[in-house]
């Protein structure tokens, strides 16, 4: 037994000695293999890197020649301008010359006439006095009037037919000169007269608070490292655009000129003409006659988004960790980036194409949702958040809304996690007040926030209205507990008897209840209505009470302005999710049957 015994303990520890030996084995192999993954990794990276790098050269590269080629094309255009402005000076300074009196060469002077005497023999002097008769300062007889001649007969004894006389041509009046030191009006290089009133528009245009043209404004900055003027960037832009682009197409290749010396701007970090190239790019979109092209849209939408986020990031991440503060280099870039003309320059573009389902989704495939969800934080002035609402509201599609993700396989993910945490944004709006900066931005009165939160009702409104957006709704976690929240706090909002807001507050509740019927009635088959009431605090108790608020109010004094549609979708919400015994119980307390009101339907109520 103990030679047994010693056997197997023998046989054990060669056992656990091969096992370790495996194991190292096995570990060495691990390792082998994490060092060649990390090495495989790492050629990646750096293969990835090179690649990059060489893609950014070339983009460089094609950037300089087609930069190149533009000066080029320009210098050609400005020697054609002074060409054809040598020749017409030429002119000018030639009919002038005739015009001041001056002898032509091409005509044969005359022969100046001059007093002789009378060469008779005796002194003029002497004669005069003896003489008067012979006065030489006597006047002449004038030569007599063609009224007055003998008029020849005419006498045909020519054997030929008269010629045929042919009717005098008028020479054109002499063209004034011009007066000195007025400059010459510049004439357009091969530009027809519909491509040189764009120009003129849009070198004439002005601020709407400035007497001073947008393009001496811009004069007056310059990029840091360069001497060279943002007025003449334009210029340069704008010449190449008139040369290169029809009649139709040149207001839209000003906006991408344009757009890229805003980009250029914004990398020098040379503020001061951010909001003149805005202006004159919105001004270039309203000349476009609604014929910009995605790409150029796209463009503007990522110099744009760039813009605003200097000023929206610092405000965000100050309201979100104190720790940040914002600095006075921050609040001061206000003076110069003009958050609300960005959004309204967004929202034209984004009007642009809301007839057409596939450029809408191509133009929203280049908004993040990121830059969605920070300028709807209620840190952000109300006037930006109204806007940044409206440009949302401008987003609803059949199959998405806010930002689109293409491109991968996890973009349908990533849309569904954008389009959630829109939502939540969304509906922040509802229970949250805004606290924008009160040094830089008035405080919003009670009516603003209302009629803000009413605006947000209308996104929400427009996303249930598609099938994509309802299910979106239903599917939310929190979306309908908290809607209604928001329901139960209007309407005690609505029994304050606040008469400014009342009107507004009953708009809301209108609107609350249209969403919340519309995601309901059509998902009721798969929405837990008591599992979403459970996730918010007090759920279920503000569901019961509003909605029974709601069905037995008798639209008089508070409750004016409810809808009888309303009232009606609130009963049959009721309904739906009450049990019998509840029902019966609300109806003794709010409608005895003695009064003859209004009852819930009993009929459908759970036993």
């Amino acid at each position: 037994l103990e030679r047994q015994l010693n056997e197997e303990k023998t046989a054990a520890q060669q056992a656990s000695r091969l096992a370790q030996t495996k194991a190292g084995e096995a570990s060495i192999l691990r390792q082998k293999d994490e060092a060649a993954s990390r090495k495989h990794q790492e050629q990646i990276f750096h293969m990835e890197q090179q690649h990059a790098d060489t893609l950014a050269n070339l983009k460089l590269e094609i950037e300089s020649l087609r930069k190149q080629q533009d000066k080029i094309s320009t210098n050609n255009l400005f020697l054609e301008n002074e060409v054809l402005e040598a020749a017409h000076r030429a002119k000018q300074s030639k009919t002038k010359k005739y015009a001041t009196g001056e002898k032509s060469p091409f005509t044969t002077p005359r022969k100046g006439r001059t007093a002789l005497p009378f060469r008779d023999g005796f002194d003029d002097d002497e004669l005069s006095m003896v003489s008067p008769s012979k006065f030489k300062d006597r006047a002449k007889p004038s030569t007599p009037k063609a009224g007055n001649k003998r008029k020849r007969m005419v006498i045909d004894d020519s054997p030929s037919q008269p010629l045929a006389l042919s009717d005098v041509q008028e020479h054109p009046a002499t063209v004034a000169a011009p007066a000195v030191g007025e400059p010459e009006p510049p004439y357009p290089l091969g530009i027809d007269d519909e491509k040189h009133d764009i120009v003129q528009q849009i070198l004439n245009h002005r601020q709407s608070n400035s007497p001073d043209r947008v393009i001496e404004k811009l004069a007056d900055h310059h990029l840091p490292e360069d001497s060279k003027r943002i007025s003449s960037l334009v210029l340069d832009s704008l010449l190449s655009a008139a040369a290169k682009s029809d009649v139709a197409e040149l207001p839209s290749s000003l906006c991408r000129s344009l757009a890229v010396i805003w980009s250029t701007v914004l990398k020098a970090k040379c503020f001061g003409p951010v909001h003149l190239l805005m202006d004159l790019v919105h001004f270039s979109f309203r000349l476009s006659l609604m014929t910009v092209p995605i790409n150029v849209s796209l463009d503007i939408l990522e110099v744009v988004m760039t813009s605003i986020d200097l000023v929206a990031i610092p405000i965000g991440r100050a309201a979100t960790n104190e720790a940040f503060p914002r600095t006075a280099d921050e609040r001061h870039l206000e003076e110069f980036i003009n958050v609300e003309s960005c959004l309204s320059l967004l929202l034209s573009i984004a009007s642009l194409y809301a007839g057409d389902a596939i450029m809408a989704q191509k133009f929203w495939s280049g908004m993040t949702y990121d830059f969605i969800l920070l300028m709807l934080m209620t840190a952000q002035p109300m006037p930006q958040i109204l806007l940044m609402l409206r440009l949302l509201q401008a987003s609803v599609l059949p199959s998405s809304f806010g930002a689109v993700s293409l491109g991968d396989a996890k973009s349908g993910e990533r849309q569904t996690r954008s389009e959630n945490s829109t939502i939540d944004r969304l509906i922040n709006l509802l229970l949250q007040t805004p606290h924008a900066d009160k040094q830089r931005v008035p405080q919003c009165s009670r009516l603003d926030v209302v009629n803000l939160r009413v605006e947000t009702l209308g996104v929400l409104m427009a996303i249930a209205s598609t099938d994509h957006g309802a299910q979106r709704l239903a599917n939310h976690r929190t979306a309908i507990g908290r809607l209604f929240i928001f329901l139960f706090d209007s309407m005690n909002e609505l029994h304050r008897s606040r008469p400014r807001t009342q009107s507004a507050t009953a708009n809301a509740i209108n609107l609350t209840v249209r969403i919340l019927f519309v995601v309901i009635d059509k998902y009721r088959d798969t929405i837990d209505m008591r599992q979403k009431l459970s996730v918010v605090n007090g759920g279920t108790h503000v569901h019961l009470v509003a909605l029974t608020r709601l069905t037995f109010s008798e639209r008089l004094v508070l409750d004016e302005g409810i809808d009888p549609d309303v009232i009606e979708s609130a009963r049959s919400l009721l309904s739906t999710y009450v049990t019998y015994d509840e029902g019966t119980a609300i109806e003794a307390i709010y409608a005895p049957p003695a009064s003859g009101a209004r009852t819930i339907n009993t009929d459908s109520l759970d036993p």
